[in-house]
């Protein structure tokens, strides 16, 4: 849907037909998204150790602080290592999404106008629409976007209105066959919602790698090393604030993917109002709602457990009762 390959059209009933399993599975968006997605949940799951263990040395001066000392120290270097891969691998599945799909990522920068030496927008204000005409303030560092892009200063990047008067063109015959003025077909997401989703999976990801960083290089240079460490209020509740932002990074990181496509169900070939089905407003607002109250309670019962299991004191090892049976002692 992001990237089809490894088809044809049939001609007679307009179908997608596969023609190649092996294109389908090299995919390289597939292969990309695997090895984001993977080091990405590895890292959440780090940062849930880590702020559980941190959140418990910071209240327990007894016997339990080697145990969460070293569960600590060990999600700080897991936290480290998959943040890092994370971002890494993120790079680079962005530079192969410029190849790809290029208005997700204009989208993603707010870049309006195709231009080389393309600054890295850190942060824009402006009107909350679908595409703002004009942006009130803009915070940038000059030349980086076009070097993360393209691995070079000066490279060329492509903006939204060069794009979608190049998409307008290329897909004017799609539009006619489905009954629709082709100049009035719009090829861009909602830019204000995929810019902060971006920023939000970004800057969670380079936080919590910080924050690991932070932790292990303070260790050893603080009193009482990770014990004395979370007990400081700062880094206490970065870490817990840590074990809640992977969570979110991973749904930013989900609706920038799948909103930064729009307006397409399968990328090129079938776009999303050609796709929906056609129900009742009634309809779609009782599931929604019935999925709506699910999920609330099923995320405050999750809450709970998670809640219960990190404020319980660890068991302590049972030893087999061949390991301790006592050794019979030479008698004199």
């Amino acid at each position: 849907m992001q990237h089809p390959v490894g088809y044809r059209i049939d001609p007679e009933t307009g179908n997608a037909v596969l023609t190649s399993i092996w294109a389908l599975l090299t995919n390289s968006t597939a292969i990309f998204a695997y090895f984001h997605t993977i080091p990405a949940a590895l890292t959440t799951a780090a940062a849930l150790i880590t702020g559980i263990s941190i959140w418990q040395l910071g209240k327990r001066p007894g016997h339990e602080i080697e145990f969460f000392r070293r569960s600590a120290r060990w999600g700080l270097r897991g936290l480290l290592t998959f943040s890092i891969a994370t971002v890494l691998v993120g790079h680079f599945f962005g530079q192969l999404m410029g190849e790809q799909q290029p208005m997700k990522m204009a989208a993603a920068e707010a870049l309006y106008e195709s231009r080389s030496g393309a600054p890295l927008s850190l942060m824009a204000i402006g009107p909350f629409e679908k595409k703002p005409k004009r942006l009130s303030f803009r915070l940038e560092i000059p030349k980086l976007y076009s070097f993360m892009d393209t691995n070079s200063f000066s490279g060329h990047v492509e903006g939204i209105d060069d794009l979608q008067r190049a998409d307008a063109k290329k897909y004017a015959a799609y539009e006619r066959a489905h009954g629709r003025d082709p100049t009035k077909a719009e090829y861009y997401p909602i830019v204000g919602l995929n810019y902060w989703t971006f920023r939000i999976m970004v800057g969670i990801g380079i936080f919590l790698a910080a924050l690991a960083a932070t932790g292990l290089l303070l260790e050893r240079r603080w009193r009482n090393g990770l014990a004395g460490l979370a007990r400081t209020r700062a880094f206490r509740w970065a870490a817990i604030g840590g074990l809640f932002a992977g969570f979110l990074a991973h749904a930013a990181g989900w609706i920038f993917t799948e909103q930064g496509r729009q307006p397409w169900v399968v990328t090129g070939l079938l776009k999303t109002e050609d796709a929906v089905s056609k129900l009742g407003a009634s309809t779609v607002a009782i599931s929604l709602g019935v999925f709506i109250v699910l999920y609330c309670v099923i995320g405050a019962i999750e809450f709970w457990l998670f809640r219960r299991v990190a404020d319980s004191d660890p068991e302590p090892l049972e030893r087999d009762d061949d390991q301790t049976a006592s050794v019979p002692s030479l008698a004199y």
